[in-house]
């Protein structure tokens, strides 16, 4: 492994729409999230996703589908973790493309042959800021979903409505039944079509929206955990080191106060609209 990425653990990049993660070594215990997780080799070596450790599948690009237990290697060189919101347009192409009903699936690596690769490396030994790394971020994904088709059930335009309507409400905070009533459905059928479309349930993707209120609460307002947790929506500190847990495998404190993690919040995210289903 390059010395130079041996010295940059954990790099992290916090945008609205989606998170990125690079790591030069990582192996995680068994844990799930109500987003998409699409992992990158930045180099020619695989790394290992599985149910369990002793069930992974190697691969130099990979999806996880929202929701779904599973385990994770980086292997032997730096690795990107993209983590994005189901919802959007090249959420739907990469469900309908390589998941459908699999937990977990290996997408061939030359969808990403016009993908800025290098400039990832660069940003991690560079200790690239997030509007630097923003360009290149949108670049990638734009890439990937200009060489998807189009996603054969597209996201359900009332499922649409709804995100755009939470985005804006503070702390994220609406009911299921409030959601239902904004978009003119039932709450029942509201509830199946947000999770038939996004691939996990609505409870779900609140938690991860209000995770990632919380995590710039505290990195761009200066806020302490307790009153990030509670701007964000979560009950109490508890609650939002609970959920961190959950979807990281570590407590807030380790992530914000740990030198091995570099946490950079991108404050714009409009750019990401192209790749967005339109309404």
């Amino acid at each position: 492994m390059n010395d130079d990425v041996q010295k940059h653990r954990q790099r992290i990049y916090v945008l609205e729409d989606h998170i990125v993660q690079l790591v030069a070594f990582v192996d995680a215990d068994p844990h799930k999230h109500g987003v998409l997780q699409l992992s990158i080799s930045l180099g020619d070596h695989d790394h290992f996703v599985g149910p369990v450790p002793a069930d992974r599948a190697a691969g130099r690009v990979q999806i996880v589908g929202s929701n779904q237990p599973h385990t994770f290697a980086s292997g032997d060189g730096p690795t990107a973790i993209y983590w994005i919101e189901p919802e959007c347009r090249l959420g739907a192409q990469l469900q309908g493309a390589f998941l459908r009903d699999a937990p977990f699936a290996v997408i061939p690596h030359d969808l990403l042959a016009d993908a800025p690769l290098d400039n990832f490396v660069a940003a991690f030994v560079e200790r690239w800021d997030g509007e630097r790394f923003r360009p290149i971020s949108y670049a990638l994904l734009a890439s990937l979903a200009g060489r998807l088709s189009a996603p054969e059930n597209p996201v359900h335009p009332a499922v649409t409505r709804a995100v755009r309507f939470l985005r804006t409400l503070p702390h994220r905070k609406a009911s299921a039944a409030a959601l239902a009533s904004h978009v003119g459905l039932s709450e029942s059928r509201f509830l199946h079509l947000f999770k038939e479309h996004t691939g996990t349930p609505l409870r779900a993707y609140l938690a991860w929206k209000r995770l990632v209120d919380a995590m710039y609460a505290v990195l761009v307002d200066g806020r302490s955990l307790t009153d990030a947790a509670h701007e964000a929506g979560f009950s109490d500190a508890a609650h939002f080191n609970h959920v961190m847990n959950q979807y990281w495998g570590v407590n807030p404190s380790a992530l914000f106060d740990d030198e091995r993690y570099v946490l950079e919040p991108v404050l714009a995210y409009q750019d990401f609209d192209a790749v967005r289903t339109p309404a």
